[in-house]
């Protein structure tokens, strides 16, 4: 079994160019959360002073969007952040169950996944213009696969940092980290100016898309050539509106579409309408959801997931042929 200093790895949570994060149990048996650095900046001197920021951010964080920061350790020369863990499922991991059940996540639910998100991203953009001792440059993980989704209700960001958006790279298509490269901006794609906050936004588009129809705004299609394809859509804005899946939406359309502007300079002020809409809709009785019902939600999914399971081991076993059957069979041969 892989093992990290004296935690033992047990699965891998998300990783991109920025970090990587891991789920590792300690000595004394409990869960954690381990962030590291990706191996190529393991032992960069000045990636590894903004790791250590980073951690000094996250120690002033107190916000139920984020876990706690426990420890920033050094394993083997290599600096990791420590944080607590309560368990729960990634937001791609909902979505991948509803899809799989041709479920979808309730209107309402979505708007408080969201509203709590924005929430949290605030927090985080605060912080970081209130604190002069910290690089004003921040990158905040917004894919699904990055947001943890607790058994609670509440939906947490696992990963920030204290850098610019990094440009999606060949290396990047073909290491395995295609979640990353399917939910970056337009100009991470494209040599150009370096990409800031601004690109964000648009994974937050992407996000709120998903959110409130379950369903994908591209293919995950895997490829270099599909993934260029991708990206030349999200540069033209060839992708379907919210009103196109679901026409009780249409409302929603343009604080959507605000985020998924193909010019970074175009989605500057779009946040504050996105959070607008959110908050309009829950505050007019358009949508009706708490806590309460997110966790309902979650634990109809889980039941669906277990009756499938038990399906799946019926199925396999009523398959196989009994002893007796076999040995009748291989007689008569």
């Amino acid at each position: 079994m892989e093992t990290l200093g004296e935690y033992t790895v047990q699965a891998r949570l998300t990783s991109g160019p920025d970090a990587e994060l891991i789920l590792g149990r300690s000595a004394d048996d409990s869960q954690l959360i381990i962030k590291r650095l990706p191996i190529a900046y393991r032992f960069d001197k000045q990636r590894r002073q903004t790791f250590t920021y980073e951690a000094n951010l996250a120690s002033k964080l107190s916000h139920p969007g984020f876990r706690n920061l426990i420890a920033l350790s050094e394993i083997d020369g290599e600096l990791v952040q420590i944080y607590d863990w309560a368990g729960g499922q990634s937001i791609a991991s909902l979505l991948t169950t509803c899809r799989r059940h041709y479920k979808r996540i309730p209107i309402a639910i979505g708007f408080v996944l969201l509203r709590q998100i924005v929430a949290a991203l605030d927090e985080l953009h605060n912080r970081v213009a209130e604190d002069d001792s910290l690089p004003s440059d921040l990158h905040v993980a917004l894919r699904p696969d990055a947001l943890n989704l607790c058994d609670d209700g509440q939906c947490q960001i696992l990963q920030f940092s204290l850098i610019p958006p990094p440009s999606i790279t060949r290396s990047i298509i073909y290491s395995g980290e295609q979640s990353y490269a399917m939910y970056a901006a337009p100009e991470q794609c494209v040599a150009g100016p370096i990409p800031d906050f601004r690109a964000d936004f648009f994974t937050l588009g992407m996000l709120g898309f998903e959110l409130l129809t379950s369903k994908s705004l591209f293919c995950l299609e895997s490829g270099e050539m599909k993934m260029s394809l991708v990206n030349r859509r999200k540069i033209r804005c060839l992708h379907p509106l919210l009103s196109d899946v679901d026409p009780d939406l249409e409302k929603y359309d343009d604080a959507v579409i605000g985020l998924l502007q193909p010019l970074p300079e175009l989605r500057t002020g779009q946040l504050d309408t996105f959070r607008s809409s959110i908050t309009d809709a829950i505050a007019h009785g358009d949508v009706m959801a708490g806590t309460s019902d997110v966790c309902a939600f979650i634990t109809e999914m889980q039941n669906l997931e277990r009756a499938e399971t038990l399906r799946e081991s019926v199925s396999d076993s009523s398959s196989k042929p009994s002893m007796m059957s076999t040995i009748a069979q291989y007689n008569a041969s």
